[in-house]
C-alpha cells in the first residue's frame, strides 16, 4: 500500500455527467439553465448519473435525464459517446463562485452522446428556462462556457448534425 512519502497520489473524485445532443432538422438543441449560478450560459440537456443507476445502462440514465429535462421521446443513434470533456475543478469555481466548496472537489467528466429526435413537444422541467434549435451558423451567438463551447464547434467542425 502506497503513502504519502511514497509519491502518494491522492484520489479524485469526478461526477460523471451526460448529455444529448439531440438533432432534429440538422439543427442541435441548447437549453438554458434556470440558475442564475450558470450567467446565462448555454448548455445541453443532460445530467448527472446518480449513484443508485450505477448497475444500469448509461442510455437508460441519459433517457431518464432528458425526459426529467425535456419530456422527450427520443433514441440515442450510437452505443457510445461522440465526446468525452473534463471539467476541471479550477474551472468550476470560476463558473460557481458562490457555491459551497466541497461541492466541487474534483470536478465534472462529461460525456456526450449523439441522439435523434423522433417525436413529441418540449416541456422544460424545473432546471431550464429556455431552448433553442441551433444551425452551424447560429450557435455562435449564444454564450456557452469554454469546455461546452469546445463540445458545440467540435459538434459542427465533425458534421455530427448531418448523421
Amino acid at each position: 500500500m502506497r503513502t504519502k512519502g511514497d509519491n502518494y497520489i491522492p484520489l479524485e473524485l469526478f461526477q460523471v455527467t451526460l448529455k444529448g445532443f439531440i438533432i432534429k432538422d440538422k439543427k442541435l438543441l441548447i437549453v438554458q439553465p434556470r440558475s442564475s449560478t450558470h450567467m446565462n450560459l448555454w448548455d445541453f440537456p443532460g445530467g448527472r448519473i446518480h449513484k443508485d443507476e450505477h448497475f444500469q445502462s448509461i442510455e437508460r440514465t441519459l433517457f431518464r435525464e432528458l425526459r426529467e429535462e425535456l419530456g422527450l421521446d427520443l433514441r440515442v443513434e450510437n452505443s457510445g459517446p461522440w465526446v468525452v470533456y473534463k471539467l476541471p475543478f479550477g474551472d468550476l469555481k470560476k463558473l460557481f463562485p458562490n457555491a459551497k466548496q466541497e461541492k466541487f472537489k474534483g470536478g465534472i467528466i462529461n460525456i456526450g452522446y449523439l441522439c435523434k429526435f423522433r417525436s413529441g413537444k418540449i416541456q422544460l422541467g424545473r432546471e431550464h428556462q429556455l431552448f433553442r434549435w441551433v444551425g452551424e451558423q447560429e450557435y455562435k451567438s449564444y454564450r456557452f462556457s469554454a469546455w461546452h463551447g469546445r463540445a458545440i464547434r467540435e459538434f459542427f467542425e465533425r458534421k455530427m448534425h448531418l448523421k
